[in-house]
């Protein structure tokens, strides 16, 4: 009976609860971190040192001289400047940053000279020492006037420089290139930061300078901001709010690295909207017949608040239902053969029916029609319609192979218009890759094929660039499918032949197969895995013992949720060969049939979001939060008390 308790508690009906601690081989607090060997870590707060270093961190990857990042800047006249960035070289020659003037003449630059870090400012070569190749180094370089100086990690590198000619920042656009290295979190000021700000952006990658209490520096000091992170576009967004884009013309993404910005500890949104200007209906790239006409603002939006829908409206009654139309061509935007799912949210006004269809899905001209009377579809294969507040639904259309596909939009459905005037009022167009409409975010600019990171600008932290509302992590670690965590194996992790629990919440944003949750190895003796069935859904579990007695739930286990937290529990019951699942409190289901006869004492690291393996596509797109492994099995009522002990924080 595991009875010891832990001074983490939270209120429920007047009770008290408190997780239980004993015998925990490992609990991780994902509310902060901390900087140990250059990474960000996950601290264990159990009695043992299992933390967790973190994989999620993006870069760009510079295989050639000749990749290259152009990034077009207003400049100042500021006589002081603070360079930062992170960089591994993997060559120790040839320029790392340039600065141009309006007519191309290199003002100054950051470069290798005789394979050590030097600035050049007209002929004048002033090298500051040796960074070690092919290892990350966080590196700032002032400038006051005519003297420069570099610190690496935190430490001054050199001396300091002086230079005949003052360094003049006016005008000048910025290339980063011409060696072999990856580069990341890109930061201008016009300030001269302070050795104890240099010491804290070392030491917080997750922050900025001004998130130091003590720091006199001001955002307003902050001129550019490229966090290269975006891991899927051809640009690099200004972070700044100076709109300062840069655009790769060669470099690469690098995802999973662990000692920059952990996106697991960030906010961010996803960017799965692939329709451009979603609720502008006004702009060019919604093409719209001579039939019809869009009204913005004309009553309010399906979520309260100040937000305003747009009415699509006849603007000639002459020609068929199809005559009456608003489209957007998808440009390439989704891959050929996945599954897509565009949505949309209507009310009624004058007409009954609303439609939409496509003209490049495999079952071309495929039409749905959606009733707002009775809020049905004619297509429920390939369509659902869900009812919202104030008479708004919200109607969606799936179907594989969107690529360069029209997606219509029809006010009148199947019925002709007669009437100049009518209408329907529509908000928030979606499309978006899989099976589930997903959470409705709004596009407000030009948004690059496959998307994935767009981080909040620095002067509004509540929306991203594009005005998307933030993916929040909660104090969870949050995943987007290509990163992971790992715990390095230890004694404390090996569970002889004794039955182990392991425990965490989970709010999944996608699901596919075999998509890993949490793993000790991945089918080898001695090894488990919990991930995802085969059917895309339900939570399965593999265990084999190190003689190679093997258990396998398949899909018998429940379906995980999408979109919402669930708390879940798998114990391997080693003297009854059983495995037991507990989903929230509610679902309890054993899979037996195994014989076990040896032990879980495998040598490979318990692993986050992915297995052993690796396996670059399987790897979680949700957050997860509090792990924790036991050794011993926790009864029903222990699981109740950590579920109400914790369901505040994921409610």
């Amino acid at each position: 009976m595991l009875n010891a308790h832990f001074n983490f508690v939270k209120k429920k009906s007047a009770l008290v609860y408190s997780v239980i601690t004993a015998n925990l081989a490992v609990w991780l607090d994902a509310v902060a971190s901390v900087f140990i060997g250059g990474a960000s870590v996950v601290e264990d707060v159990s009695t043992n040192s299992n933390n967790a270093v973190l994989y999620t961190g993006n870069s760009l990857l510079f295989t050639a001289n000749t990749n290259f990042v152009s990034i077009t800047s207003t400049g100042s006249s500021d006589s002081t400047w603070t360079f930062a960035f992170s960089i591994v070289p993997t060559s120790t020659t040839g320029n790392i940053i340039a600065f141009y003037n309006s007519v191309a003449n290199t003002i100054f630059y950051l470069t290798f000279s005789s394979n050590q870090l030097a600035v050049v400012s007209g002929s004048q070569v002033k090298v500051f020492g040796t960074i070690n190749a092919s290892q990350l180094s966080r590196v700032i370089v002032t400038v006051s006037g005519t003297t420069a100086n570099c610190y690496v990690n935190g430490s001054q590198l050199g001396s300091t420089q002086t230079f005949t000619i003052p360094i003049n920042m006016d005008g000048v656009d910025i290339t980063i290139g011409g060696s072999l290295f990856e580069f990341s979190n890109f930061q201008i000021w016009n300030t001269i930061v302070s050795t104890n700000d240099i010491t804290y952006d070392y030491q917080n990658p997750n922050n900025i300078i001004t998130d130091r209490a003590a720091s006199s520096v001001a955002l307003s000091n902050l001129k550019g901001y490229w966090i290269c992170g975006e891991a899927a576009e051809s640009i690099i967004y200004d972070y700044s709010g100076n709109q300062e884009n840069g655009t790769l013309n060669g470099p690469t993404w690098a995802s999973s690295k662990s000692k920059i910005r952990q996106f697991a500890l960030s906010n961010f949104s996803n960017a799965q909207n692939r329709l451009i200007y979603s609720n502008d209906f006004t702009q060019s790239t919604w093409t719209k017949t001579a039939n019809v006409q869009v009204v913005p603002n004309s009553t309010n939006g399906p979520f309260g608040g100040t937000n305003t829908a747009s009415l699509l409206k006849i603007n000639s009654s002459s020609g068929t239902a199809s005559d009456f139309y608003i489209k957007q061509l998808t440009n390439g935007n989704f891959t050929g053969g996945s599954n897509v799912t565009v949505s949309l949210h209507v009310k009624k006004k004058d007409y009954t029916y609303f439609s939409f269809y496509n003209t490049e899905f495999s079952q071309a001209f495929i039409l749905a029609n959606f009733n707002l009377d009775n809020g049905t579809t004619d297509n429920s294969s390939h369509s659902t319609i869900t009812a919202l507040d104030n008479g708004w639904y919200r109607i969606t259309y799936t179907a594989p192979q969107l690529l360069n596909a029209e997606l219509f939009i029809l006010p009148s459905g199947t019925e002709n218009p007669t009437t100049s005037g009518l209408g329907t009022y529509i908000y928030g167009a979606q499309g978006i890759p899989g099976t589930e409409p997903g959470d409705y975010t709004t596009v407000n600019a030009t948004r690059l094929l496959n998307s994935v990171y767009v981080f909040p600008s620095v002067s509004d932290t509540s929306k991203t660039l594009f005005g998307d509302p933030l993916r929040l992590r909660n104090g969870a670690l949050n995943f987007n499918g290509t990163g992971y965590a790992i715990i390095p194996n230890d004694a404390s992790l090996q569970f002889e032949s004794s039955p182990f629990t392991i425990q965490f919440w989970v709010k999944p944003y996608t699901l596919s197969a075999n998509d890993r949750l949490v793993c000790k190895g991945t089918s080898g003796n001695g090894e488990w895995m919990i991930t995802v069935g085969s059917d895309d859904s339900s939570l399965k579990v593999i265990a084999r013992d190190s003689t190679g007695g093997n258990l396998n739930s398949q899909n018998k286990f429940s379906s995980l949720t999408l979109n919402e937290w669930q708390m879940i529990t798998v114990v391997i019951d080693t003297p009854n060969n059983d495995i037991i699942f507990y989903k929230n409190v509610e679902t309890v289901i054993t899979k037996s049939g195994s014989n076990w006869s040896g032990n879980f004492n495998n040598t490979q690291p318990l692993t986050i979001a992915t297995n052993s393996a690796f396996s670059t596509d399987k790897f979680l797109d949700g957050l997860l939060a509090s792990p924790k492994v036991y050794i011993g099995e926790l009864t029903y009522a222990q699981i109740v008390t950590n579920y109400n002990a914790e369901i505040a924080n994921y409610s």
